[in-house]
Parts: structure tokens; C-alpha cells; sequence
């Protein structure tokens, strides 16, 4: 392959044709002008990277602390809020007791296990008190008391309150000292039952930050913007705003330089976010400009020393390798150009045992197997895309293969209710749901319309109505113009099946079935809606981790877990299954479709 190269025209004084040549030529500038004109400015840069380095390395020595404080404080963060949105512990303290010894055994079962395991966890905690507001909950003063008798307490359970603080860590004074606690309200659905409050071991927190250096200063500022730790005593303990550190931290993660105790010092201001806490914590960290001089000093001197031996052995030694060196190297660069160009058939010899070497070698071996890694991982690419293929197919066909003995026992449970009750009409249901099943029986891998899930609902519907009789009643509301839509069959069924059993048949007079498909707003949306029995908020919940779940064992929501897995597979995270329910007043189940390039579902084909 013939290569054309565009040359730059010069001037016949720096016309130098060789490498070797300008190498020469560049080390000789290098020695006489650099070093004289620019050797000054140098140094004076190279004495503030010094610096800078150095601050770069208290900093991340400040990053690791924070990071252990981080994990300190969270833990300490966790252990509050898995205690007060403990749902046994709020009943706990919420329930009136009649009798104390009720009190005194669900004491010893369940919350002084949960004290004893988070003091054996987190070493830090010195203890833990519930001060509760349920005067018929029998205390020991130690683990329990009453928030009433507690006065300092009692203002910290106020102040929390009236600032929508989830959490604070402060002080309090106890017995005449000052002690370092956590304290949070313990409540639930907005009615608070006390105050939880843990004390802290403040020698033991005082020791992660304490530094070797005389000359550095470390302080912990809370979410509240409060030092709750400091290597300074004059610091401790006060809003950071009325003392020498106002207003640092609104630049965080960067230094500053500011004055304390009369001496000028460099801090930085390092931001590390606690779960629960809606600002950041702060790490600030203080050291004197003066040991920071010292240290820069120091690698100063060192480094110039250097510099003039390196620049004296690179005169001498360059003179000898740049002849043999750019000679080798411009074979290397003429093989890496044709490897540029796409010609991996190139091989080049520079001979020699040393870098260079093993770099020619390592191109040659690099052109002989490019081509052939290229293809390797288009392979590899194709064979990993087949497997997630097959396995995404496999488990929609489990899935599929579920639903199927799920609907037909349901069923059969409403005839077998109306054979045992002597119902008219028993032989007509059974023909239609011998009909029924026939259509299922043949189902395959492929999506249905609207229009015959549709059908099939109605076809439900009518065998539910055998059993439930006028207790049950239903319509239909359809935009005509989605009858044709791809959907995977019996997409709807396990929906109204799930929403007579467990909504109109748990309702005494029973209620009514919606059935509504209509168009929104780039999306279409399928909803099964009932005005019967509901669920509370608790119920619901469980109801959302059982469709979450990846390994639920709850049988009463497997036609509901089963439509919520398919969708989800199929249609990769274009469809959204929303469940809303109110107790006594009915549920509504909305499946919202997006609209996209494929509007037909991928049911494991």
C-alpha cells in the first residue's frame, strides 16, 4: 500500500531532518537557556506544588476520618431509626396497659433484647433510654422512664418536634456533666410516643479524630450546624456560627484560610451526608501554615539538588542513545501508522534486548492478534446476547405455565360451589367453561388482543356470576379503537378474578367490577376497578413486597404476583402496575402501558 505524507515546508537553517539532530539541539537549549532564564521561576513553582501536594495529603488523611466518622455517626443514625420506626415498639409504648406484669413481659421480649443487640453492635453507646409519654408502661429508670420526670429530656423531645428534626446529636447535662447523646422520637403514623435517646461514649468518638500533629486541629459540625466533637476544647459544644469558624462551611470542599487562637491556619472542609439527615455533616480539618511550610521547605531544597544532577546525566547520556534510539523508534512509528491505517499485516525488527525492543515485539504481536480478539468478542457478544434471550424466554413460559392451573382451579372452585348448592344453570356453566379451557389449552407463546381478553373476562365474569349471583355485578368501559392492541394473554382475568375474591366477595351486599381500557397521554391504560371490601394501608404494603419480591411464597396473590412478573419481563420496564385501595370503599389496579417503537409485546418469542 502506497502512503503519500504531507511535509511542512521550513526554512533552510532549522531544516533538520533527523530525530537525532533536534534531539541534540533541544538538550543544548535546554542546558544553556532554560536553566538560566526560567531556572528562578521554576523552583518558586515547584515549591507551591510542594505545598499543595502537602495539603493534598492532609486532605485525604481528613477524607479517610470522615469516612470513618461517616460510618460511626450512621451507625448511630441507623440504630435510631431502626428502633423508632419499629412498628412491635411503637404498639409497645403505644398500647394502654391494664396490668403492669403485660407491661413488665413485653418489656423482657422484645425491647431489652433490642437495647442489649445495638450496645453489642455499636461499642460507642454507653446506653440506651426509652423516655416514653404512656404513663401505663412500667419503667426501671435505666432503659425506660417516664419523659415527664426527665426535664432536660423533655426539652430536647420539644425542640425536635417543633423543628421537624428527625434526629439531633447534642449534649445534655446529667448529674452536673455534660454528656454526648443521640436522641430521636419514637412514632408512627404521625403520633409520637416518646423519646429514644442514646449516650454516647465521648472518649471513644474523641478518639477517631485525634491527629499525632500538634500543629492539626480536627471538628465535627452536625447537620444542625453544631460542633459535636473537636480536638479544641474552645470549640466544642458551640454553634459553629459563635465561633472562630463562621460561615466555613459555605464553601464546601474547599480550603480556606482563616485565623484561630491568633494563628494562621489552612482548613478543609470535607462534607459526608448521614442517612436521616436532610444537610450535611462536616469534617473540618486545621493545620498551621507554618508546618505546612516547613514540610515544603524541606522537599525543596531536596528537589533542586535534583534537578541539577539529572540535568548534568541527561547531557551526558542523551548524546550516546539518541542516535541508536530514534533510529529503532522510527520503525516503531512507521509500523504503528500502517496499524493506524487498518494494515495489522505489518511486522517490524528493531532488534536489541531492551524496551524498544519489547515494544516492536508487542506491536507484531498486537497486529497478529487484533483481528482476531475483534472477532472473539463479536462472538462473545452474540453468544452472551442468546443466552439472556433464552433465559428471559424460559421465564415468561414458567410464568405462562403458572397462571394456566391457577385460573382453571379457581374455576372450577365456582362450579363445584354451584353443583353443591343446587344452582340453576350448572350445565351451561360447565359448557362455558369447557369452552373456556379449550381456548387455553391451546395457548402458545403469542400475544392475544384486546378483543379476546376482552372475551375471556366477560366469560369469567358470567361464571362468577353463577356463583355470587346478584351480589356481584360488572361493566365494561372500552375505547373501540384498542380492541386490536397486542397484549399477552390473560393479562386481565388474574385482575377481575382477583378483584371479586378479594374485594366483592368479602363485602357484605357485594359491589360492582369495572373492566376500562382507554388511551392517555402517550400510554395505554388497562384498569380492573371494584367498590368492595379494600385493604388498609398495612395490607397494601405487604401486598407491594409480595409483587416485588422475587421469591414470594404468598399464595393468596399469586395470579397478581404472576401478571406483575410478566409485565415486568415482557415489557422491560415500559409498563407500570399501580395498586390503589382504601378500606371499605373499594381497590383499583391501573396497568399504564407506554407507547414506543414496538407496541407489540415480546412474550417470549
Amino acid at each position: 500500500m502506497e502512503h503519500r505524507t504531507l511535509k511542512r515546508k521550513r526554512g533552510r537553517f532549522f531544516r533538520l531532518r533527523h530525530i537525532r539532530s533536534k534531539l541534540l539541539l533541544s538538550y543544548a537549549l535546554i542546558l544553556i537557556i532554560p536553566v538560566v532564564a526560567i531556572g528562578y521561576g521554576f523552583l518558586y513553582v515547584f515549591d507551591e506544588m510542594l505545598l499543595k501536594q502537602e495539603t493534598q495529603r492532609i486532605e485525604k488523611e481528613a477524607l479517610v476520618l470522615s469516612e470513618n466518622i461517616k460510618y460511626t455517626v450512621g451507625g448511630i443514625g441507623d440504630v435510631l431509626a431502626d428502633f423508632c420506626s419499629d412498628t412491635g415498639v411503637w404498639q409497645y409504648f403505644y398500647h394502654e396497659y391494664s396490668y403492669p406484669e403485660t407491661s413488665i413481659a413485653e418489656y423482657f421480649s422484645l425491647i431489652q433484647p433490642i437495647i442489649n443487640s445495638y450496645r453489642k453492635l455499636h461499642p460507642e453507646i454507653l446506653s440506651a433510654t426509652v423516655y416514653t409519654t404512656n404513663e401505663s408502661v412500667v419503667t426501671n429508670e435505666s432503659e425506660i422512664s417516664y419523659l415527664a420526670n426527665n426535664s432536660a429530656e423533655e426539652s430536647l423531645y420539644r425542640l425536635l418536634a417543633e423543628n421537624g428534626t428527625l434526629w439531633t446529636m447534642t449534649t445534655l447535662k446529667r448529674n452536673g456533666k455534660q454528656q454526648l447523646v443521640a436522641a430521636r422520637i419514637v412514632g408512627l403514623y404521625q403520633k409520637p410516643v416518646g423519646l429514644f435517646v442514646l449516650t454516647l461514649d465521648q472518649e471513644k468518638l474523641q478518639s477517631l479524630i485525634d491527629v499525632d500533629s500538634e500543629d492539626s486541629n480536627i471538628s465535627i459540625v452536625s447537620h444542625e450546624g453544631n460542633v459535636v466533637l473537636s480536638t479544641l476544647p474552645s470549640l466544642q459544644n458551640y454553634p459553629i456560627e459563635d465561633t472562630e469558624l463562621a460561615g466555613i462551611t459555605n464553601n464546601p470542599g474547599q480550603d480556606a484560610r482563616l485565623q484561630v487562637a491568633g494563628v494562621e491556619q489552612q482548613a478543609q472542609i470535607l462534607p459526608f451526608e448521614v442517612m436521616g439527615c436532610e444537610t450535611d455533616w462536616y469534617l473540618i480539618r486545621m493545620t498551621t501554615m507554618s508546618s505546612l511550610r516547613r514540610v515544603a521547605d524541606a522537599n525543596y531544597r531536596v528537589a533542586a539538588a535534583l534537578c541539577v544532577i539529572i540535568l548534568f546525566l541527561m547531557a551526558c547520556m542523551s548524546i550516546l542513545f539518541a542516535q541508536r534510539l530514534t533510529k529503532r523508534l522510527a520503525f516503531i512509528s512507521d509500523g504503528i501508522l500502517h496499524v493506524e491505517k487498518g494494515d495489522f499485516t505489518v511486522r517490524v525488527n528493531v532488534g536489541g534486548a531492551d524496551e524498544v525492543s519489547r515494544l516492536g515485539e508487542s506491536l507484531n504481536q498486537m497486529t497478529g492478534r487484533l483481528n482476531t480478539l475483534v472477532q472473539e468478542n463479536a462472538q462473545m457478544q452474540m453468544q452472551q446476547r442468546e443466552l439472556e434471550i433464552t433465559e428471559r424466554e424460559a421465564r415468561i413460559n414458567a410464568l405462562q405455565s403458572q397462571i394456566n392451573p391457577h385460573f382453571l382451579f379457581n374455576t372450577l372452585e365456582a362450579v363445584e360451589y354451584g353443583i353443591h348448592s343446587h344452582l340453576d344453570g350448572t350445565e351451561g356453566i360447565v359448557r362455558l367453561l369447557a369452552r373456556n379451557m379449550r381456548r387455553i389449552a391451546v395457548w402458545d407463546n403469542e400475544p392475544t388482543t384486546l378483543r379476546e381478553e376482552l372475551l375471556n373476562v366477560r366469560e369469567h365474569l358470567t361464571i362468577q356470576k353463577y356463583r355470587y349471583g346478584e351480589k356481584l355485578r360488572y361493566c365494561f368501559d372500552i375505547d373501540d379503537t384498542l380492541l386490536e392492541m397486542q397484549i399477552p394473554k390473560l393479562l386481565l382475568q388474574p385482575l377481575v378474578e382477583n378483584a371479586v375474591t378479594h374485594g366483592i366477595a368479602m363485602k357484605p351486599g357485594g359491589g360492582e367490577v369495572r373492566v376500562i381500557a382507554r388511551r392517555g397521554q402517550n400510554s395505554i391504560v388497562l384498569a380492573v376497578e371494584d367498590d368492595g371490601a379494600g385493604m388498609d394501608e398495612l395490607t397494601r404494603e405487604e401486598l407491594y413486597q409480595t409483587l416485588n419480591s422475587a421469591n414470594s411464597k404468598n399464595r393468596e396473590s399469586i395470579g397478581l404476583k404472576n401478571v406483575a412478573d410478566r409485565i415486568r419481563l415482557i415489557y422491560d420496564g415500559r409498563a407500570q402496575l399501580v395498586i390503589n385501595s382504601t378500606e371499605d370503599i373499594g381497590t383499583s389496579i391501573v396497568l399504564t402501558i407506554r407507547e414506543g417503537k414496538d407496541e407489540n409485546p415480546d412474550c417470549g418469542r
